[in-house]
């Protein structure tokens, strides 16, 4: 009589296991920005950030961490007489971008910490140092803001406007992408 109950426990617990973890598929929508787009972003335009300053270099190598990674689909930088700088870099999907950037944040002496959402939309970090920088990871990018100056707060005020104006540029050069994912359930 014992097993027969017990056989009929386990055979319970089979059968709910089995469906409580059933497999859904869910359509998610999310923005994909090409490389080609680059220079359509105008960096060069953020009057406000480059204030006082002028660009004098503009190439395709970003952070080291993020030049060899193989998912790095393209990159542009912007540097200026006075050693600040915005760079851009595509990878092939969001993930790999939050990727990158965790593996820059566990690969540098520096503190990197992550923002308020509050303050940007969706994840970003920043650091301070000799420059305050700022990172944002907005769909398969990650933008990276220095600037170099002895005013904290200037600095960190000059970063947030141009993290906001070339998130809104991203956010209209961007294509949107469904992907269906399996959620179990």
């Amino acid at each position: 009589m014992k097993s027969v109950f017990a056989s009929a426990c386990m055979l319970l617990l089979i059968i709910l296991g089995n469906t409580s973890c059933e497999e859904e598929e869910q359509q998610v929508q999310t923005k994909f920005f090409s490389p080609e787009k680059l220079q359509d972003l105008s960096i060069d335009s953020l009057v406000d950030f480059w204030e006082n300053d002028s660009i004098v270099h503009i190439s395709d190598f970003i952070t080291a961490n993020f030049y060899i990674d193989s998912a790095r689909l393209g990159a542009i930088q912007y540097s200026s007489a006075r050693f600040s700088r915005i760079a851009v870099c595509v990878f092939m999907s969001g993930d790999d971008a939050f990727r990158a950037m965790e593996d820059r944040r566990n690969s540098v002496a520096g503190v990197i910490r992550y923002g308020n959402t509050d303050e940007i939309p969706g994840v970003w970090w920043y650091g301070e140092s000799y420059t305050y920088a700022l990172f944002v990871n907005r769909w398969n990018t990650i933008i990276e803001f220095e600037y170099n100056s002895t005013l904290k707060e200037e600095s960190k005020s000059k970063a947030f406007s141009a993290a906001h104006e070339l998130i809104k540029r991203i956010d209209k050069l961007s294509i949107t992408q469904v992907k269906t994912e399996n959620r179990k359930f």
